[in-house]
């Protein structure tokens, strides 16, 4: 599944709640971007990003990740106190 992106995700987005609160000037932030890690990583070898391409048809069909459903639901419901709350009792290997 796609869990650990999700869990990625709170975190990335609750250190940068924090930082701003910290008094960091954040202007903005990314997810991922179409070509992130593109050269260092080998090209399409590489999984990123909320987007599934399948590279085996030749239409390269494009499908949502579940991560891709959950941060849609984020920016819908304006949810960062929550994922605040879920990000400081998460375990995981990223680190806030």
């Amino acid at each position: 599944m796609d869990v650990e992106r999700i869990d990625f995700l709170k975190k990335y987005i609750a250190a940068t709640l924090k930082a701003i609160r910290d008094g960091a000037n954040v202007k903005g932030y990314s997810v991922w971007s179409l070509i992130d890690m593109y050269e260092i990583f080998g090209g399409y070898k590489s999984r990123f990003g909320l987007i599934r391409v399948d590279f085996r048809n030749l239409r390269r069909q494009r499908q949502p990740r579940l991560s891709a459903y959950w941060y849609s639901d984020f920016l819908k419901n304006n949810a960062a106190v929550q994922v605040e709350k879920e990000a400081a009792t998460a375990t995981s290997h990223a680190q806030i």
